[in-house]
C-alpha cells in the first residue's frame, strides 16, 4: 500500500508531501493541475526511465521523489532476490520500504531504504508492486503481444511457467538446428580432412617401427656396405701386422717385437729396477693393449660381410624414412610426433559423419521436446482462454455492456519462442454483431471497460512470487463513458477496493469521484518569490474530508461552477446516492 509520496523541484511542483490511505481514492483537478505527474512519480521512485529536463523544476539543479510503501512477506521476498539487498534481518523484514530518486541535470540515482540500487535492476519492482492502468495501457491493450501476457499471466503460474519452457526449448531448439546446419556446410571439407588424416595414419604405420635414430644408424650401415672390400682388406693387413701367426711375408710382428723387448728388459731389471721398472709395466701395457685391439679387428671383419642384399634394403629404408621426413617433418622425431596425434584424433574423436548423425538427433530430439511443451502450452491456453472468456463476458455485462460477446482467439502459426498459437482478443459489443479485434471495434468509453474489466481480474490473478500488486492505479478509465456506464464504473472500482488494499483513480467525472472512499483535490498555485520578480506556478494538495468540500468540487465537475446552488444541490445528491464511506476522514491536509 502507498503510505507517503514526498516530491520536491518535480516538474511544476515546488514541495508537496502526501499521506495515503487504504481504500478507494480519487483524484481530481483541472488538466495540467499534477494529477498524472503523481503517478508519473510513483513510477519513478521504482526506476520507471525519465528524462531529467523533464524532471526539474526549471530554474533547479536537484529533484527528489520519496516513496513509502508498506509491503508484505511475499513483496520483501520478491524485492530481495530481485535487487540482493544488503539488509539487516530486522530492516528487511519492516513492513514499510522506502523508495527514493534523486535527479539531477546529469541522470538520477535510486535508493531503496537508503541503499543504492541499480534502475534497471529496480524497475521490475514497479510492475511487480503497482498495477497502474491509464491511457497508455488502453493502447497497449490493443497489441497482440500484450494480450498474450495478460492471458498467461491470467493462467497463473502453471502457464506461465510453461511458456518459460516453451521460450528455453525454443532457444536450444535453435541452437542444436544451428550447429546440425553448420556441420552440413562444412562436412565435405571434415570429411576429406579425415580421409586424408586416415591415410597419413596409413603411409606411417607401413614403415613401423621407427626409432628416431634409425636414419643415422642406416646412413653408417650404406657407408659400411659400400666400402666393405676396403674396409675389410685394411684390417687383416693390421692384423698381420699385430700377429705373427697372420704374416704371410716374414716380417716382424707387432706381438713378437713387444715379446722381445719385454724379455730383453726382464733380463737385466734387477740391476736398475727403480728406473726401468715403470719401462717395463709400459711395455707390458702396451701388449695388452695390442691385443685388445686384435681381438676387436678380428671381431670386426667378421661382422663386415660384404652382401648386396643388406645395401639395396638399406637404401630403400633410407628412402621410405626420407619421404616420411619430407611429408611430416624434419626428422623421424617429427614423423613419430605427427604419428602419436593422428592416432589420438582418429581413434579417440568420432569421424564427421558420425558427429553430423549425433548433431541430426540432437536436433531432432530439441525440436521434439519443443513440440511436447508448446502442445501443453496450447492445451494451458485453451483452458485459461475459456475461463477468461467467462470472467470478462460477466463483468462487461456489469459495466452496461449487457449484450457484450468476449473471446479469446487461438490462431495457429508457425511454432516459435511464443508457442504455436497467437492469442488475440475478439470483441462484438452489441447482439449480431460478429466478434472482430478489439483495436477495430472498439469505442473509448467501450475500451476503457475492457481495461477496467482486465485490470480487476488481472488483480485477482497475482502471480505467487511476487503477491498481489500494493496499490491499482488508474488514470482516466472513465474516458468517452458518463451517466449509467459511469455509474457502473464507480461500482466496480467500489467492489474491487473491497478486495483490493488501495485503489487510485484519476478522474473528471463526478459519479465515480462521489464514490470514492476518499477524495484528493489538486490545484496550481500562483506566488512571486520577490517583489519584481515573475508568478510561479506550484500545487497545493488537499484531502476533501468535509462534505461541503466535496460537494463544491463535485459540483465544480459537473457544471464548472463550484459555487451554484444547483450544483451544489447535485453533487449532495450524488453523495447520497453513492456509497459513503464508512468513516468519516478527519482532516489530514496535503504539506507544502
Amino acid at each position: 500500500m502507498i503510505q507517503h509520496l514526498k516530491l520536491k523541484n518535480v516538474a511544476i511542483i515546488e514541495a508537496l508531501t502526501l499521506d495515503f490511505r487504504p481504500g478507494f481514492t480519487v483524484l481530481t483537478g483541472e488538466a495540467g493541475a499534477g494529477k498524472s505527474l503523481l503517478l508519473d512519480s510513483l513510477g519513478w521512485a521504482l526506476g520507471a526511465p525519465l528524462s531529467p529536463i523533464e524532471v526539474l523544476r526549471s530554474g533547479t539543479q536537484h529533484a527528489s521523489i520519496e516513496l513509502e510503501l508498506k509491503l508484505d512477506d511475499a513483496q520483501r521476498q520478491f524485492l530481495g532476490k530481485l535487487l540482493t539487498l544488503d539488509l539487516t534481518e530486522e530492516l528487511f523484514n519492516e513492513p514499510v520500504w522506502t523508495f527514493t530518486r534523486e535527479v539531477t541535470p546529469t541522470g538520477s540515482r535510486c535508493r531503496v531504504n537508503g541503499l543504492l540500487v541499480q534502475r534497471k535492476a529496480l524497475q521490475p519492482a514497479l510492475e511487480a508492486i503497482l498495477m497502474i492502468q491509464g491511457q497508455h495501457s488502453a493502447i497497449g491493450l490493443l497489441q497482440p503481444a500484450q494480450q498474450r501476457l495478460m492471458l498467461d499471466a491470467f493462467g497463473g503460474e502453471a502457464l506461465l511457467n510453461c511458456a518459460r519452457q516453451v521460450k528455453a526449448s525454443y532457444s536450444q531448439w535453435q541452437q542444436a538446428q544451428h550447429a546440425y546446419e553448420e556441420a552440413c556446410q562444412s562436412s565435405e571439407a571434415a570429411i576429406a580432412l579425415r580421409k586424408q588424416q586416415t591415410e597419413d595414419l596409413a603411409l606411417i604405420n607401413a614403415a613401423m617401427p621407427i626409432t628416431a635414430d634409425e636414419d643415422t644408424r642406416l646412413q653408417h650401415i650404406k657407408h659400411q656396405q659400400a666400402n666393405a672390400d676396403k674396409l675389410l682388406s685394411g684390417v687383416a693387413k693390421s692384423l698381420a701386422a699385430l700377429q705373427p701367426d697372420l704374416s704371410d711375408r716374414g716380417e716382424t710382428a707387432a706381438f713378437t717385437a713387444l715379446e722381445r723387448a719385454e724379455k730383453a728388459l726382464s733380463a737385466i731389471i734387477s740391476l736398475d729396477e727403480k728406473t726401468l721398472g715403470p719401462v717395463l709395466e709400459q711395455i707390458a701395457e702396451a701388449h695388452e693393449v695390442l691385443r685388445d685391439a686384435a681381438r676387436h679387428l678380428s671381431g670386426y671383419s667378421e661382422s663386415v660381410t660384404l652382401s648386396p642384399n643388406v645395401l639395396r634394403e638399406t637404401i630403400d629404408r633410407l628412402d621410405t624414412l626420407d619421404k616420411l621426413k619430407r611429408r611430416f617433418g624434419p626428422d623421424l622425431e617429427s614423423v613419430l610426433k605427427t604419428h602419436a596425434e593422428l592416432e589420438a584424433l582418429l581413434n579417440h574423436h568420432e569421424s564427421p559423419e558420425a558427429r553430423l548423425n549425433s548433431l541430426k538427433i540432437a536436433a531432432q530430439n530439441a525440436l521434439t521436446a519443443l513440440q511436447q511443451h508448446a502442445a501443453q502450452l496450447s492445451e494451458l491456453r485453451a483452458s485459461a482462454a475459456k475461463a477468461l472468456e467467462s470472467r470478462m463476458t460477466t463483468l462487461l455485462h456489469q459495466l452496461t455492456l449487457p449484450a457484450a460477446n468476449f473471446r479469446v482467439e487461438l490462431s495457429p502459426c508457425t511454432l516459435g519462442a511464443q508457442g504455436q498459437e497467437h492469442p488475440r482478443f475478439m470483441f462484438s459489443a452489441n447482439a449480431g454483431e460478429p466478434l472482430r479485434p478489439i483495436a477495430q471495434v472498439a469505442s473509448g468509453g467501450e475500451l476503457s471497460r475492457l481495461l477496467l474489466a482486465l485490470s480487476v481480474i488481472m488483480s485477482q490473478n497475482p502471480l505467487q512470487t511476487q503477491g498481489k500488486p500494493s496499490a491499482i492505479i488508474f488514470d482516466e478509465i472513465d474516458t468517452g463513458t458518463s451517466g449509467i456506464t459511469a455509474r457502473a464504473i464507480a461500482s466496480q472500482l467500489v467492489q474491487l477496493s473491497h478486495q483490493q488494499a488501495q485503489v487510485l483513480v484519476i478522474t473528471h467525472q463526478p459519479i465515480i469521484a462521489a464514490a470514492a472512499d476518499w477524495h484528493m483535490h489538486l490545484e496550481k498555485s500562483f506566488a512571486k518569490l520577490a517583489t519584481g520578480t515573475e508568478a510561479r506556478t506550484s500545487v497545493v494538495a488537499r484531502w476533501l474530508t468535509q462534505p461541503e468540500q466535496r460537494e463544491q468540487i463535485l459540483g465544480q465537475l459537473a457544471s464548472g461552477d463550484r459555487d451554484a446552488a444547483s450544483a451544489r444541490q447535485y453533487a449532495a445528491g450524488l453523495l447520497q446516492s453513492m456509497r459513503p464511506p464508512p468513516n468519516t476522514p478527519q482532516e489530514t491536509p496535503a504539506r507544502a
